[in-house]
């Protein structure tokens, strides 16, 4: 059974991170971050892009499977009457003054 030591774990902090502030060291930690996190996006949009260009996202459908059905005029014509009637019957209506009770 493995025990604890605050100690073993002290020394690999010190000696990972010294015992003092180092710029230096710090700038090149977050140099290699970034420059590891840059080919990391990079070679994910190269992914995405040879997925996409390869069509393999889409779905393809054949123009056998596509059926259009033709537009019921008689319907679209009683429709569009019933617009027109409800358009006469909203201008014939008389526009109603109202009153600003403020004033």
């Amino acid at each position: 059974m493995a025990t604890f030591d605050k100690n073993k774990i002290l020394r690999f902090i010190k000696v990972f991170w010294g015992e003092s502030i180092n710029p230096k060291r710090d700038w090149v930690i977050l140099l290699i971050a970034f420059v590891f996190l840059i080919i990391c996006f990079a070679i994910l949009n190269f992914r995405i892009y040879k997925v996409t260009s390869s069509r393999e996202l889409f779905i393809d459908i054949s123009k056998e499977e596509i059926v259009v059905d033709k537009v019921k005029t008689e319907e679209m014509k009683s429709a569009v009457s019933k617009f027109e009637e409800r358009q006469m019957q909203f201008n014939s209506l008389k526009p109603v003054r109202l009153i600003d009770p403020s004033i």
